[in-house]
């Protein structure tokens, strides 16, 4: 468990829509980020990365979460902060 960020270490788990359905954050096309019903594929599961202090994803360990000009993507880490 990381304290300064109340996040368990390398355990997956889903980002969740609160509108209708809960459906979840997931990785499409290896960088875009869609929201889709769950199905339980790598693509749509996270992890905290205490290393380089970023969430990735399961099915691509090398990209992690970006917002850039309002909208996510996945990535490749950099742990650079803009």
């Amino acid at each position: 468990m990381n304290k300064n960020r109340n996040m368990e270490i390398n355990r997956p788990f889903y980002i969740v829509s609160d509108l209708l359905f809960n459906r979840v954050a997931t990785v499409y096309s290896s960088k875009n980020i869609v929201i889709q019903t769950r199905t339980g594929k790598k693509e749509q599961q996270w992890f905290f990365d205490e290393v380089s202090k970023t969430i990735k994803s399961v099915a691509f360990k090398d990209r992690s979460l970006d917002l850039r000009g309002g909208n996510l993507y996945a990535y490749t880490t950099d742990s650079k902060w803009y």
